[in-house]
């Protein structure tokens, strides 16, 4: 009888031990679980993250496309004033010989009519 008692008290302690087993692979089987919703949510979060720097990166891309525009367009308007200011300069300069040319010949206008008026 004392054999007996002796396996299922055996008997009983392994059955224990396997539920205690069962238990902790339970457990472990639910840490894994979350372990992989949490790389789940980490590689979701990744690529969101990576299709923002995508969108930046084509944002800045285009706003870099637009400074160059603006600039070819502003080096242009610059040469264009450039432009303007020499046609200025020279008009100017046509008009002061304009001037020296009428003053020139009114001042032989002059001459002339003074010895006009002189001979009478």
């Amino acid at each position: 009888m004392f054999g007996v008692d002796m396996r299922q008290s055996l008997l009983a302690r392994q059955q224990s031990l396997l539920a205690r087993q069962q238990s902790l692979l339970a457990r472990q089987q639910s840490l894994l679980a979350r372990q992989q919703s949490l790389l789940a949510r980490q590689q979701s979060l990744l690529a969101r993250q990576q299709s923002l720097l995508a969108r930046q990166q084509s944002l800045l891309a285009r706003q870099q496309s637009l400074l160059a525009r603006q600039q070819s367009l502003l080096a242009r308007q610059q040469s264009l004033l450039a432009r303007q200011q020499s046609l200025l300069a020279h008009q100017q300069s046509l008009l002061v010989r304009q001037q020296s040319l009428l003053a020139r010949h009114q001042s032989r206008l002059a001459i002339r009519y003074s010895f006009y008026y002189l001979s009478y």
